[in-house]
């Protein structure tokens, strides 16, 4: 079905089912998440599309199964293209050991369709780095896939870059907010 073979959609399943929990490997910055914006063709809803570009994971035009291809669109340029890899390479392999099924596409422009948009919704990726922090702490697939060494110090350094930018006031905010 739409050109893909049982493994390919077992690998997107994996994908779109881990893409929270690996979301800061995928957009390691704390600008990383400000391109994340429901209404423009961003990647933000978890799921897949045929010639989508407003999907996560895009399957474009193919006239058969050996000539088709995914396009993964949620990493960020920013961040460690090895680290970026091995998360999808995990999440795809991981999709293909549990089986899973990617579902049935997005149709249309998903940042188009109207949606209850709330603070907290696992039907998106997250909103911001804070969001992808916590969805990375929680996760025992990501520590897992990056081992414990790596994933520790990977973390120590993506909550030091939070931390500052969380403490840091902005022109903008002290004009708006602090200024008398």
């Amino acid at each position: 079905e739409y050109n893909l073979s049982k493994t390919a959609r077992q690998f997107m399943g994996g994908i779109i089912k881990y893409a929270r929990e690996t979301s800061i490997v995928m957009a390691s910055t704390f600008n990383s998440y400000k391109a994340y914006v429901i209404e423009r063709e961003a990647p933000v809803v978890r799921g897949w599309g045929l010639k989508n570009r407003s999907s996560m994971v895009r399957v474009p035009y193919a006239s058969s199964t050996e000539s088709t291809r995914i396009e993964l669109r949620n990493p960020d340029p920013t961040g460690n293209p090895y680290l970026q890899m091995a998360a999808l390479i995990g999440m795809g392999l991981q999709g293909m050991r549990e089986k899973l099924d990617c579902g049935r596409p997005d149709m249309g422009s998903t940042y188009k369709v109207r949606r209850k948009y709330r603070v907290w919704d696992r039907r998106f990726l997250p909103k911001s780095m804070f969001e992808a922090l916590v969805e990375a702490e929680r996760s025992k697939f990501l520590k897992e896939l990056l081992g414990e060494r790596i994933y520790n110090n990977y973390m120590g350094l993506k909550i030091a870059d939070w931390e500052e930018h969380r403490t840091h006031v902005t022109p903008k905010e002290h004009e708006k907010y602090l200024k008398m």
